[in-house]
């Protein structure tokens, strides 16, 4: 959202899907879309459970 508001100066509008709203045949019922919701303290939280199995 960031990047469309301040590149694009809110005149696109972001992808919360493999796809966005914009497109042609994009829907809302995706089975499993929940977790493409952006998250940034699951995303920590998941990171973090990575690294311990597997370190970058």
């Amino acid at each position: 959202k960031l990047i469309c508001d301040k590149l694009y100066y809110g005149t696109r509008t972001p992808a919360k899907d493999f796809t966005a709203p914009t497109v042609a045949g994009w829907t809302a019922e995706v089975p499993g879309n929940e977790v493409l919701t952006y998250d940034p303290d699951e995303a920590r939280r998941l990171w973090a459970r990575a690294e311990a199995i597997s370190k970058f």
